[in-house]
C-alpha cells in the first residue's frame, strides 16, 4: 500500500498530461508547421502509410493569404518609389495579453494571422517585411500605459527589432506617442469589427514616424486613414494618408530599431 499510493498518483498525472497533449496537439502542430517551418514528423497529419521522404525540411514556412483586408497602395514616383523598392525586414516579438484568450481560444493562430495581415499591408505600402520572431503570453507588471510601455521596454528582445504588446483592453486617453526604442503598445478597439487590425497598423506605422490624426475635418480623417480613428466598415481596405506614408518611407531605415547595446565596463 505504501508503494502503490505514490505510483497511482504519478500514473494519474502522466495520464492527464497525455490527455491534454492529445487534445491540443492539432493546433500546436499546425502553428509550428505554418509559422515556424517545423516538420510535424511521423505523428503529424501526414498519411502514415506513405514512405518517408528524403526531401530536406523547409527552413521557412510558406506564406499564406492574409485573413484581413490588405491596404490600398496608391502608385508612387520619384524618391518615394525608390524608398518603397528598398525592402527592409523587421523582426517582431509579440507579447500577448492573457485576457485575449477569453475571446480567442485559438490565440496562437489568431495573433499570427494579425502579423501576417499587417505584413501584407506594410509590404505594399512601405516595402517593409514583418517577420514574426516569437509569440509570448504577457503578464505585465502594472496596468497603466506608462507601466505597460516600461514593461515592454525591459523585455529581452531575443533577436527581434520590435517588441509589440497586444493589450486586450480599450485605450484610455490619447494613444501612446511614437517611440524610437523598438517598442509598440497596441490597444484593442472595442468598436472595430476586428479589435486589433487597424490599431496594429497604426501602432506599427507610428514606430516608423507616422503621426496620429485627431482632426475629424481633415482630408486624412475623412478619407479613412488608419492613422486616425475614423469609423470604417469591416470590408474597407486599410489606407494611410500620403503625408504619413511619406514619413514612414523616409524613416523605415532609422526607426523601430533596437537601442544600442552598451559595452560592459571593467
Amino acid at each position: 500500500m505504501l508503494l502503490g499510493g505514490p505510483v497511482l498518483v504519478i500514473f494519474s498525472i502522466f495520464a492527464m498530461g497525455v490527455s491534454c497533449g492529445v487534445a491540443n496537439s492539432e493546433s500546436v502542430v499546425g502553428f509550428e508547421a505554418r509559422w515556424l517551418g517545423m516538420d510535424p514528423g511521423p505523428g503529424g497529419d501526414a498519411d502514415e502509410s506513405e514512405p518517408a521522404t528524403t526531401e530536406p525540411a523547409k527552413t521557412e514556412p510558406a506564406k499564406t493569404e492574409p485573413t484581413l483586408p490588405v491596404a490600398l497602395a496608391e502608385p508612387l514616383s520619384g524618391d518615394l518609389a525608390s524608398l518603397l523598392a528598398n525592402t527592409r525586414v523587421v523582426r517582431i516579438k509579440l507579447m500577448v495579453d492573457p485576457a485575449l484568450l477569453v475571446t480567442q481560444p485559438e490565440w496562437l493562430g489568431y495573433t499570427a494571422d494579425l502579423i501576417e495581415s499587417a505584413n501584407a499591408s506594410f509590404e505594399v505600402l512601405f516595402g517593409i517585411e514583418l517577420r514574426l520572431q516569437g509569440i509570448v503570453l504577457w503578464e505585465p507588471a502594472g496596468s497603466t500605459r506608462d507601466a505597460l510601455l516600461a514593461d515592454l521596454a525591459g523585455r529581452q528582445r531575443e533577436g527581434a527589432d520590435l517588441i509589440v504588446g497586444l493589450a486586450a483592453r480599450p485605450m484610455l486617453g490619447d494613444p501612446p506617442a511614437a517611440r524610437d526604442d523598438g517598442v509598440a503598445l497596441i490597444y484593442a478597439d472595442p468598436d472595430a469589427p476586428d479589435h486589433f487590425h487597424r490599431p496594429l497598423l497604426r501602432g506599427l506605422a507610428a514606430s516608423f514616424g507616422a503621426e496620429p490624426i485627431h482632426d475629424p475635418q481633415s482630408a486624412a480623417w475623412r478619407g479613412g486613414s488608419f492613422m486616425s480613428e475614423a469609423p470604417v466598415s469591416s470590408e474597407t481596405r486599410p489606407w494611410i494618408d500620403p503625408d504619413n506614408r511619406a514619413r514612414v518611407l523616409h524613416n523605415k531605415w532609422s526607426s523601430a530599431a533596437p537601442p544600442p547595446v552598451e559595452e560592459a565596463r571593467p
